[in-house]
């Protein structure tokens, strides 16, 4: 149990675990800034999907984590983070994967610093080796370069033709037969 939550004197950083009582209290503001943040930087993703997967990864704290930074002074949201536990297969160390960092007001030293130490608390108490994220641009990079990250690997993306729909079915052609 959390005796008490980080805070720099203007915003406290509340992690949305279930023994954390103002965490159900804000929990809707969240699921709402989610949306609004999917929405904007990754608008082909399922967002019904993901916000319910949040709700559901709400009592087991995963895959699915949140932190919402709580303005001191209007008691609303005025930031928030989106994190996942993820692993490549079954037996493999898991990773912690941070999808949303945002903030309407500038983040202190004091915030920031006591929000990583709270990411990578959560990533060790499930056995987590190490923290990613995606930058979205240079700047971000630079941005979260003062964190402690590296960069690692460069994500490319290729859309997809539309080819009419889904079947479930899968056909491999006989390559056998192209000579």
């Amino acid at each position: 149990m959390i005796v008490s939550l980080p805070t720099d004197g203007m915003n406290t950083i509340v992690p949305l675990r279930p023994d954390v009582a103002v965490a159900w209290k804000v929990m809707p503001e969240f699921l709402e800034r989610v949306k609004k943040f999917a929405a904007k930087y990754t608008p082909e993703a399922d967002v019904g999907r993901l916000l319910i997967s949040i709700v559901k990864s709400f009592p087991h704290m995963a895959p699915y984590f949140g932190f919402a930074l709580i303005g001191n002074d209007s008691g609303k949201i005025v930031g928030h983070s989106l994190i996942s536990l993820e692993r490549e297969y079954e037996d493999a160390n898991p990773w912690v994967t941070i999808h949303h960092v945002e903030s309407d007001v500038p983040l202190s030293e004091a915030i920031r610093s006591q929000f990583v130490d709270m990411v990578e608390e959560y990533a060790q108490a499930f056995g987590a080796k190490e923290l990613r994220l995606l930058a979205l641009s240079q700047a971000h990079a630079r941005y979260y370069r003062r964190w402690g990250f590296g960069d690692e690997r460069i994500w490319m993306r290729r859309e997809l033709e539309d080819k009419g729909g889904t079947s479930n079915e899968f056909s491999c052609h006989d390559y056998s037969k192209d000579s």
